[in-house]
């Protein structure tokens, strides 16, 4: 007899830390109603929602899954990721600032800082991270339609991190990035920081920067911020950074750099250190400009230096013109591009990819190429279709930015440095953002035990070495307001979800738009449970392939790239003269027929995810029934094997309620509008 289950989840939260009886926003934003997404960014689209009184676990039964008001007692096992989830663990921020004794604040937070490593010449780590990039918008895993040469380069001579994860939205990646804690135990798992909002990441948690800090580094932002700013103690450069230009909101214009709501309501978001000042000029040559005068400003007796570049790329801008890049480089991909929008991002994605060059030739031109660790990757998948969409593509993955499938969570990312052992591999171990940080306090010459208890793990002898993995676990998210859940236990993952069961029947009797207006970005779709169900949880091909490139193409553009120049400069570039694609076939001794699969390109290839037709698959739909994959067979989320394999399925929800007895109470509060600028063409600033 086949088992039907039924799923009842009541809003549940567990408060580790006193907070004040505030009201909390709750954006739809559940697996069935991802689409509600950055479309509500308007003050009066904000709705409230009571914090639960007293916590409450989440149970599974053969009938049914339901919060209980029965809580067992709390698990001792260890977590993992070998970590234990306490926020009350967490070291409270001081926001006067730290000792400026090096060795006092070392000795105080218990990094190990000894003389072995004092006498070594410490690396510099620059951390890249695009925005809304999509797994299929970069040709080092394979795609031919936009080629990224720069970074290919690098990736090529690097580590690919083939599974590597992040959040489903921008404010939590970059929580967990900056804080080595899953957002859940953050407070920071529900949705992203709305124009006004007077929230942000709790100052009683230490910063990456803030380790970094204390082992001698030099820390500076640019780009991105969104971890809050409505008080000056949010603020990047009271948060552990030295240097701070960018700006604070979800996205802005990237020519006059004003961030502005569906409405118009808004004004310009720069900032310069804490001072509000506009930098005239393309946003990401901007950022790309100031991380130039960084590097440029490293002498023999500089610190190291860790550089946290966020770019705005290629997260699509405000409503009035979404899609922005200069003409010369939306020329490049017309004559092949015959998809509204694709061509303007395609030229977005190229200007970020030139971006990466100009940086890399800069630390080779200053000499500190050789002692720099480089880290790119997205902070989630790219949005396909509906209201804000950047038509970034996921495919073969299923799903999009805001939902917790893989094309929200599994993005493109590299490591890569000359401290690699054994570089230029795929690597397919599990990583997340989360492991970045105590990864980068091992590579700085401190100690990861010391760090407390943290989610991530350090990751640097498989990125390193190719050893295994630190990791066998990823906690995509857990959220008691949208009562979604998500996570992977080696190669088998599970999506729990509880809303919208008469919003998705309403919803399927209504007409759907044609396909080709869905793909286009034309049609924004209704807020409401059912909308991730109908619109970002699918399967979308790359849009407008009319043309692609073909791999002798792309390696020729890799190999002429300013960063394969630079490397080759350097002596770190890995192609032999006779792997050339240029190369005369008798210098190469294969056939015509073997080039296609020479060791030279055939790296692309082994990037590349496969997965089948995504035509037979097993329906599953988070917000109906328990979503149960086996990633190993199936990393396209094609078959939901949930009834073949209940006592797994069992055995991982047991896990979710266990971890989440560790939530934080979200942090997210109702838009204020002395938070937003009264005309456009005033700054946005703190206010509280």
């Amino acid at each position: 007899m086949r088992l039907k289950l039924r799923l009842f989840i009541s809003t549940a939260v567990v408060v580790l830390v006193v907070v004040s009886p505030l009201a909390l926003q709750a954006p739809a934003v559940s697996m069935s109603s991802s689409q509600a997404a950055i479309s509500g960014d308007s003050v009066d689209s904000v709705r409230t929602l009571a914090a639960p009184k007293r916590p409450h676990r989440l149970v599974f039964k053969p009938d049914r899954i339901t919060f209980s008001d029965e809580l067992p007692p709390i698990d001792s096992s260890p977590v993992k990721t070998s970590v234990e989830s306490s926020p009350s663990d967490v070291p409270e921020f001081n926001v006067n600032g730290v000792d400026n004794d090096i060795l006092e604040k070392l000795k105080t937070h218990g990094l190990n800082y000894d003389k072995e490593s004092r006498s070594k010449k410490k690396k510099n780590i620059i951390v890249i991270l695009a925005d809304d990039l999509g797994w299929d918008d970069v040709s080092f895993h394979g795609s031919s339609q936009i080629p990224t040469p720069n970074l290919d380069a690098l990736a090529s001579s690097g580590v690919i991190l083939n599974q590597h994860y992040a959040q489903p939205m921008c404010t939590p990646s970059r929580s967990a990035l900056m804080t080595g804690l899953y957002p859940y135990r953050t407070g920071m798992q529900n949705y992203v920081i709305r124009t006004g909002e007077p929230w942000g990441l709790p100052l009683d948690l230490e910063l990456l920067p803030q380790y970094l800090k204390k082992l001698g580094y030099s820390t500076h932002a640019v780009g991105k911020w969104h971890l809050g700013m409505f008080n000056d103690a949010y603020l990047p450069l009271q948060r552990g950074f030295d240097t701070f230009l960018g700006y604070t909101n979800g996205f802005i214009d990237y020519y006059n750099h004003k961030h502005l709501t569906k409405k118009g309501v808004g004004g310009i978001d720069f900032f310069d250190g804490n001072t509000p000042r506009n930098v005239p000029g393309y946003a990401t040559d901007v950022f790309t400009n100031r991380s130039l005068e960084i590097i440029a400003n490293q002498t023999e007796y500089s610190p190291p230096m860790f550089l946290y570049l966020a770019h705005l790329a290629p997260h699509r801008a405000t409503e009035h013109e979404p899609f922005q890049a200069p003409e010369a480089t939306v020329k490049e991909f017309e004559d092949y591009i015959h998809v509204r929008n694709r061509t303007k991002y395609a030229a977005m994605v190229a200007e970020l990819d030139r971006s990466v060059g100009r940086i890399v030739r800069a630390l080779q031109d200053k000499g500190i190429l050789k002692d720099t660790l480089i880290v790119f990757s997205s902070d989630n998948g790219g949005q396909n279709i509906g209201t804000l969409s950047n038509v970034g593509s996921n495919w073969p993955l299923r799903g999009a930015k805001q939902t917790l499938f893989e094309g929200g969570t599994r993005v493109a990312a590299f490591t890569w440095s000359a401290d690699l052992i054994k570089p230029r591999r795929i690597e397919h171990g599990l990583m997340h953002l989360v492991d970045w940080l105590p990864t980068f306090v091992r590579y700085a010459g401190g100690d990861p035990a010391s760090l407390g208890k943290l989610d991530g793990v350090d990751q640097w002898e498989m990125i390193s070495k190719g050893a295994p993995s630190n990791r066998q676990e990823v906690i995509y998210n857990i959220n008691y307001v949208d009562q979604s859940a998500a996570i992977r236990d080696n190669r088998f993952k599970l999506i729990v979800a509880n809303k919208g069961f008469r919003t998705c029947r309403k919803r399927r009797q209504r007409p759907q738009p044609k396909r080709t207006q869905q793909l286009n970005g034309m049609v924004d779709y209704p807020q409401g449970p059912a909308n991730g169900s109908a619109v970002l949880n699918g399967w979308f091909p790359t849009l407008g392939y009319g043309g692609p490139m073909g791999l002798i193409t792309l390696e020729k553009m890799m190999e002429e790239s300013v960063v394969a120049k630079a490397l080759h400069e350097a002596d770190l570039w890995w192609k032999k003269k006779e792997q050339s694609s240029g190369a005369p076939l008798s210098d190469r001794n294969e056939s015509l027929s073997q080039r296609w699969y020479s060791p030279s390109w055939s790296w692309r290839e082994e990037s590349r995810l496969l997965c089948g037709s995504p035509e037979a698959h097993t329906s599953c739909e988070p917000s109906h029934t328990v979503c149960l994959f086996d990633l190993q067979s199936d990393p396209c989320e094609m078959n939901n094997i949930f009834e073949q394999h209940i006592d797994i399925a069992v055995e991982m929800v047991d896990r979710i309620q266990k971890l989440s007895l560790s939530q934080r109470p979200v942090n997210n509060r109702p838009a204020d509008p002395a938070g937003i600028p009264k005309n456009p063409s005033m700054f946005f600033r703190p206010w509280k």
